[in-house]
């Protein structure tokens, strides 16, 4: 999970890696079964909240990766937060 409104750009909220093919769904609060948390921007594991600044409004950026498919598919969500 990225923040493209932070420094430095993007800023790592939340990284987590080799969560298996066939998971559908993340629950709030949780880490998906199977998946491993990585370090995000402030050297932490787990969840980075936002400080956004308030002039703007933030973006938000979710990427997949999966090296299971042809061409490692790449999936992108970019959310306005209103």
């Amino acid at each position: 999970m990225e923040d493209c409104d932070a420094t430095p750009v993007p800023w790592v909220h939340w990284l987590v890696f080799n969560i298996p093919p066939d998971t559908t769904t993340v629950s709030a609060g949780s880490i998906p079964a199977g998946g491993t948390e990585g370090i995000a921007n402030g050297g932490t594991h787990g969840y980075e909240g936002p400080c956004p600044n308030t002039s703007t409004v933030p973006t938000t950026i979710i990427s997949s990766y999966s090296p299971w498919m042809p061409h490692w598919i790449y999936l992108q969500a970019r959310i306005k937060h209103m």
